[in-house]
């Protein structure tokens, strides 16, 4: 009877590597999208943004430090890439939503502020870094 095949250790580590970067890659195409449809038309401090997206710009940096915290504290130790896999899942996703927080806000402002996307970029693509796969 066949067997399916295990993928090994190295092959694992190449497929979280790619996943990382499709989804690095997503957060710029968000950038894209905003700019072709002109979305991005200017950009402004933060003393003019309303304060609902000062906040969330505050919750994004306490989401990427907590998942920063979740891959020094759990995901590192774990030797075996099978068990450490979902974790890094779950740490680009959290990522993820922080990016897509700034992609909505734009939207959700008449005037097409890009700070509050760049800003929010910035965050998730220092989360993004921070989580890496390592062997």
């Amino acid at each position: 009877m066949l067997q399916p095949h295990q993928p090994g250790p190295d092959q694992q580590l190449i497929t979280a590597r790619i996943l990382w970067a499709a989804l690095t890659m997503s957060m710029f195409v968000y950038g894209f999208v905003l700019f072709t449809t002109g979305k991005l038309s200017h950009f402004e401090e933060l003393s003019s943004v309303p304060s609902l997206f000062q906040y969330l710009a505050i919750v994004a940096n306490v989401i990427v430090l907590g998942v920063y915290y979740l891959y020094k504290n759990k995901v590192l130790p774990e030797r075996d890439i099978q068990r450490r896999f979902p974790l890094y899942i779950i740490c680009w996703a959290l990522n993820e939503v922080v990016v897509l927080w700034g992609f909505l806000a734009v939207f959700m402002t008449n005037d097409g502020n890009g700070f509050l996307y760049v800003v929010n970029l910035a965050i998730a693509l220092t989360g993004n870094i921070l989580t890496f796969p390592k062997k």
